[in-house]
C-alpha cells in the first residue's frame, strides 16, 4: 500500500498556469511516483480562485494595451472566444493524478471551527495589534486553513489501522494544529518525505519489509515547541526568555531558514514581540536574520520590523498589479498562443 500524502495550497499554487491544476509540479511529480496523492476541496477551490483571479488581471493588462487596441474588430472578436477561464477543465485535471476529500461531517467541523476561531487556537492567527485605545490580541483569520484541517482530520480518522498521513505544508500555525493529531506527519518537501519514511529491502521474492516512518529526532521537535512558542509569545517577560533559548539554537547552528522566517513572521505579527525591537537582546537576535532573509518578507511584515529596528529602507507598496514584469510576460504568451490558434483556424 502506498503511503498518502495531502498538499496544502501553498505547496500546491501556480497562478500563471491556467492549463494544469497543480503547480510545483517536479516535487508533486516526486511523491506521485511513491505516493496517493489527496488534496483537500478547499485547496482545489482556492487553487482556482487565485488562477482565475490572475487570469483576469492578466486578460485586462493584456485587452489594455495598445497593439490590442490597433487590432481589427474581428479579430479582437476571435481574442475574445479564446480568452475564456475553463473552470471545468481545470477540476477534471488529472496530469497529475489525485483523489479529492471534504469534510464528511459538516456540522460537527462547524462547531470546532466556531470554537477554534473564539479562542484563537492553531491554525487561527495570533495577532497583538493597536486599535486607537483599545488593544485586540487575535484575529479569526484563518477560516479556509480550518477548514482544510478539518478536512484532513476527519479524512485521517476514517483510516482503518492507524494508517499514518503525510502532508506537505508551508505554514508553521497551520502545522501547529496539525501537530495535535499523532497520525499526521506534516513535510516540508519530498526529501524531508524520504528521510520520514523508509521501506526495507525485500527480503525474498515472496516476503516484502513493512514500511517504517522515522520519528522526528528530540532535538528538532524542541525546536519547533520552542518557535510555536515565540510564535505565541503573551508578554515580555515571556519574550525575553524565548529570545534567549532562540539565539542559544542560532549560535549551535540547530535553525533552518524556513525557522528564521518563522521567527520574522512571528516578530511582525505579534506586538509582544516586535514592541521590543529597541531592547539590546531582542536587536541582537533579529537584525542578522531580517538582513539574511527580510526580503522573503510581504511589504507590510518587512516595514514592520524595519521601523522597530529603526531602519530607514523600507519596501514600497506596487503602484498597480498591472504594470506587473511577469503579468507583462504572461500576457505575451497569450497573445502568440492566441495568434497560432488563429492561424490554425481554431
Amino acid at each position: 500500500m502506498k503511503p498518502k500524502v495531502i498538499i496544502d495550497t501553498n505547496k500546491a499554487r501556480n497562478d500563471k498556469g491556467f492549463d494544469q491544476l497543480l503547480g510545483n509540479r517536479s516535487e508533486i511529480e516526486r511523491f506521485a511516483q511513491k505516493c496517493d496523492i489527496i488534496l483537500p476541496s478547499m485547496v482545489i477551490d482556492e487553487i482556482i480562485h487565485q488562477k482565475k483571479k490572475y487570469f483576469e488581471v492578466s486578460k485586462q493588462s493584456f485587452t489594455g494595451g495598445y497593439l490590442y487596441k490597433k487590432l481589427p474588430q474581428e479579430t479582437k472578436a476571435q481574442i475574445d472566444t479564446h480568452l475564456q477561464f475553463d473552470e471545468d477543465a481545470l477540476r477534471n485535471d488529472q496530469s497529475i493524478p489525485y483523489v479529492a476529500i471534504d469534510v464528511q461531517d459538516k456540522a460537527r467541523a462547524f462547531d470546532e471551527i466556531r470554537g477554534l476561531a473564539v479562542n484563537h487556537e492553531a491554525p487561527f492567527e495570533v495577532y497583538s495589534v493597536e486599535l486607537g485605545k483599545s488593544k485586540t490580541d487575535n484575529t479569526d483569520k484563518g477560516f479556509k486553513d480550518a477548514y482544510i484541517a478539518l478536512t484532513i482530520n476527519q479524512y485521517v480518522n476514517s483510516l482503518s489501522n492507524g494508517e499514518k498521513v503525510f502532508v506537505l505544508i508551508r505554514d508553521r500555525r497551520f502545522e501547529e494544529y496539525l501537530d495535535k493529531n499523532d497520525r499526521v506527519i506534516c513535510v516540508s518537501n519530498f526529501d524531508d518525505f524520504n528521510a520520514r519514511y523508509q521501506v526495507p529491502e525485500r527480503r525474498s521474492a515472496t516476503i516484502q519489509g513493512t514500511a517504517r516512518i522515522v520519528p522526528e529526532n528530540k532535538g528538532r521537535q524542541e525546536i519547533k515547541g520552542l518557535l510555536t512558542e515565540f510564535r505565541n509569545t503573551p508578554n515580555f517577560t515571556s519574550t525575553h526568555n524565548l529570545v534567549i533559548k532562540l539565539a542559544a539554537a542560532a549560535a549551535a547552528n540547530k535553525l533552518t531558514d524556513d525557522d528564521y522566517m518563522d521567527i520574522l513572521v512571528s516578530t511582525a505579527q505579534n506586538n509582544q514581540i516586535g514592541w521590543l525591537l529597541g531592547d539590546e537582546d531582542v536587536r541582537e537576535l533579529i537584525l542578522p536574520i531580517f538582513k539574511k532573509h527580510g526580503e522573503r518578507l510581504n511589504t507590510e511584515q518587512y516595514n514592520t520590523i524595519a521601523l522597530g529596528l529603526g531602519l530607514e529602507v523600507l519596501k514600497v507598496v506596487p503602484m498597480s498589479p498591472d504594470v506587473d514584469f511577469d503579468e507583462m510576460e504572461a500576457a505575451a504568451d497569450m497573445w502568440a498562443e492566441l495568434q497560432s490558434d488563429i492561424a490554425r483556424g481554431k
